[in-house]
C-alpha cells in the first residue's frame, strides 16, 4: 500500500513539474524573428596612448587634454601627506575649549539652582502665610 502511495505521489508530481515544459518545439522558438540592427564592425581605437603604453587620461578621440606635471603630482602628494594622522579621532576636541565650555555650563547649573532656591523659598513663604491665615481664622 505504501509503496503505492509512493508510486502515485511520484506520477502526480512528474505531471506537475511536466507543465512547465514547452510540449512542442515551436514554444521554443518565437513565432515573429525578432529583427536584430546589424551591429558595426569596431575599427581601430583612436584612443591616443602615452610613451608608458598606457591610454592617457582624458584623451578621447581627437581631443586629448594635457597631463598632470610630476611638480603637480608632488604638490598634491605634500598637500594630502598624513591627513588621517593630522585628522581627530572621532568624539576628540580642545581640551582648552572643553574646559571653558564646562565652566560656563558649570556656571549656568548654579545660577539655576539659586534661582531654584529662591523660587521654593518664596513658595514656602506664601504656603506659610497661607496656613498662618487658615489656622487664625
Amino acid at each position: 500500500m505504501k509503496n503505492m502511495a509512493l508510486k502515485a505521489l511520484a506520477a502526480l508530481s512528474l505531471g506537475v513539474l511536466g507543465g512547465c515544459q514547452g510540449f512542442t518545439p515551436r514554444d521554443d522558438d518565437p513565432g515573429i524573428p525578432l529583427v536584430v540592427a546589424p551591429q558595426v564592425e569596431r575599427g581601430p581605437s583612436s584612443q591616443r596612448l602615452g610613451p608608458d603604453g598606457y591610454p592617457l587620461i582624458g584623451a578621447y578621440p581627437r581631443a586629448a587634454t594635457s597631463q598632470a606635471t610630476a611638480e603637480a603630482v608632488a604638490e598634491t602628494q605634500a598637500r594630502y601627506a598624513n591627513v588621517a594622522g593630522r585628522a581627530r579621532p572621532v568624539g576628540a576636541a580642545d581640551t582648552g575649549a572643553l574646559a571653558a565650555t564646562a565652566a560656563g555650563r558649570a556656571a549656568e547649573a548654579a545660577s539655576r539652582n539659586a534661582q531654584y532656591a529662591r523660587t521654593v523659598e518664596e513658595l514656602q513663604a506664601v504656603a506659610r502665610e497661607q496656613q498662618r491665615r487658615v489656622v487664625g481664622n
